[in-house]
């Protein structure tokens, strides 16, 4: 295990991906116990600063743990730069048009208010 600035700062990164990641994922299971399933667009929650916040919160669990241990090589930075490269390409040539043709112009208007990946400021 890690010490110093870097095992500190990775452990930070970690505990907030694994917040983020069950706070995303109780939104959601919340969103479909609501309308019976899986019939309405979530938009509450951390959905309404990200649209994609489980897959943001698996990469920030991923990276942390990469800061975590010893001895630390470029594998730990490429393998989640490559995930996020292929959550990028599903997300954008599949999920975004499958959610595009089940919500229509309310899932147009989610798209343009909420961002991809990185909330605005």
């Amino acid at each position: 295990m890690r010490g110093g600035p870097i095992g500190w700062f990775g452990a930070g990164v970690f505990l907030a991906g694994l917040a983020g990641h069950v706070w995303s994922n109780a939104t959601l299971a919340r969103g479909e116990q609501r309308s019976g399933a899986s019939n309405a667009l979530v938009t509450d929650g951390p959905f309404r600063y990200v649209r994609n916040p489980i897959y943001v919160a698996g990469i920030m669990l991923l990276f942390g743990v990469s800061m975590l241990y010893a001895p630390w090589s470029s594998a730990d930075l490429t393998v989640p730069i490559l995930l996020f490269v292929f959550f990028h390409v599903r997300v954008v040539r599949t999920e975004e048009p499958a959610l595009r043709r089940r919500f229509g112009p309310t899932y147009d208007e989610y798209g343009r208010r909420v961002p991809r990946w990185l909330p605005r400021p």
